[in-house]
């Protein structure tokens, strides 16, 4: 069972930091029934279940369960935690869909040529940020900020975030000095060329997709609830 250190990796979107802890709890909720005696009380472990996910969605400030409760023991636990896991699949498969057309406009595939031209341009900028009269802290920084670029690049499809970060950081360090600024911001357009072209070279996206619905969604009402209702309906009708 995975320990608080699971926590630390989290993405920083809120969306996909959510759908990330539900595989999580999933795996760890069908290891313990793969693990339970034949005829055990699972009912725990459910209950278990739905009071992590919705610790994680409260957390992460995602309202779409706000109207959810964890169930007691005298509820029917099976039933709710059934509907419950629906909902919640259903949340979940909106965010990937959604997610990973937001990150398909913001990414471009990169052949191995322009891969390894921008790798060059990136070996070019350590070389002069190692050289410039920086302090340990901000130059080992920077490298962290390179690294995560450069590590992009070797993806199936490289990221712009990291490269902007990695920009926004460099022509910050570098702002005072002309004689460091000049040849980086000369690598850095070299980089943006590079991923510019391969960009026009791939299918214009369409649109954004819009954003996660925050609409909550409710629990199924209790069974008793409809009971009620329906005698208090027969009652109306003379016949």
């Amino acid at each position: 069972m995975a320990g608080t250190d699971a926590y630390e990796d989290l993405h920083e979107d809120d969306d996909l930091a959510f759908a990330q802890l539900v595989d999580q709890f999933d795996s760890e909720l069908q290891e313990r029934i793969a693990q339970s005696e034949e005829q055990a009380d699972t009912r725990y472990f459910y209950i278990d279940y739905m009071n992590k996910v919705l610790a994680a969605a409260k957390a992460l400030e995602l309202h779409q369960f706000s109207n959810w409760q964890v169930p007691n023991f005298s509820d029917d636990v099976y039933e709710i935690q059934r509907a419950f896991s629906f909902a919640v699949q259903n949340f979940v498969m909106q965010i990937r869909i959604r997610k990973s057309r937001t990150q398909r406009l913001y990414s471009v595939a990169l052949d191995q040529e322009t891969k390894d031209k921008i790798h060059s341009y990136i070996h070019g900028i350590r070389e002069l940020i190692n050289r410039a009269d920086l302090e340990v802290g901000k130059k080992n920084s920077l490298f962290a900020k390179l690294d995560a670029f450069a590590a992009d690049v070797n993806r199936a499809r490289t990221q712009f975030q990291n490269a902007l970060l990695a920009y926004i950081s460099i022509s910050d360090a570098f702002k005072d000095t002309v004689e460091g600024l000049v040849p980086i911001t000369k690598l850095i357009n070299s980089i943006n060329v590079a991923l510019g072209r391969a960009k026009a070279a791939e299918p214009e996206a369409t649109k954004l997709p819009p954003p996660i619905d925050d609409k909550r969604i409710d629990p199924p009402k209790k069974q008793i609830e409809t009971k009620k209702a329906s005698r208090e309906l027969d009652d109306e009708i003379p016949f």
